[in-house]
């Protein structure tokens, strides 16, 4: 009896180490294939028409104001907006705040140059969930805009809810909007994207997909999930 038990707990033990070893090793063997590739020089080219513009907590303090005001942000928009870009990925999201001095300007210049993609988060959840459209006809309103390809059940992670999302006013003065979801690995290393998600139906794209889109001008309605 004691050798089936040692037997048992030895197997039971394997089945618990297996997935968490075969995971680790997947996850070292993707880390290798693109440090080889960084080897051998295959690296893919940096476009230089795409620049970005990092406004972290640091470079708020380093300029004087930890909290920037809306003129700031509205400055920036317009500063950049000077060198003819596509599209201006603007990575932050904003809702209601206290202090509204410059608000009207920010929009002005949001409309203006009319190239800001906005971001929004989301939370997935079971298909059999459906999404409140109620609350979110804003978001329904700019997704249906871009003429989006329908999204078959089960092929791309399905949308429950929006989490977080700008101001109407600055989608609606804005030139799309993108899902800003990201999904480190167990590791806590970044080494996916989810591409697309399933909102209400329509295979809604990614935040960095969306501006590439833009960039290329690929028109998304054209975008299909195959099954492999």
């Amino acid at each position: 009896y004691i050798g089936g038990a040692v037997s048992a707990l030895a197997v039971m033990v394997c089945l618990y180490i297996f997935p968490i070893v075969t995971q680790y090793f997947e996850y070292k063997i993707t880390d290798l294939k693109y440090s080889f590739r960084s080897y051998l020089d295959n690296d893919p080219d940096m476009n230089s028409s795409i620049v970005m513009v990092n406004l972290d907590d640091y470079s708020k303090i380093e300029s004087g104001k930890p909290f920037w005001p809306y003129t700031y942000y509205a400055a920036t928009i317009d500063k950049i907006s000077s060198g003819d870009p596509t599209s201006i990925g603007i990575d932050i999201i904003f809702t209601n705040s206290v202090d509204t001095s410059g608000w009207s300007v920010f929009v002005s210049t949001l409309e203006e140059s009319f190239l800001a993609i906005n971001p929004y988060l989301v939370k997935y959840g079971d298909l059999k969930e459906p999404l409140d459209l109620k609350n979110h006809q804003d978001i329904f309103a700019e997704l249906s805009m871009d003429g989006l390809s329908a999204a078959y059940p089960g092929y791309a992670k399905h949308v429950i809810d929006i989490m977080y999302k700008s101001q109407q006013v600055v989608m609606d003065n804005s030139l799309g909007i993108g899902f800003v979801n990201i999904e480190p690995d167990q590791d806590g290393v970044l080494r996916r994207l989810p591409i697309v998600s399933e909102v209400n139906g329509m295979l809604a794209p990614h935040f960095i997909l969306r501006l590439l889109c833009e960039h290329i001008q690929y028109d998304l309605n054209k975008m299909e999930l195959a099954s492999k």
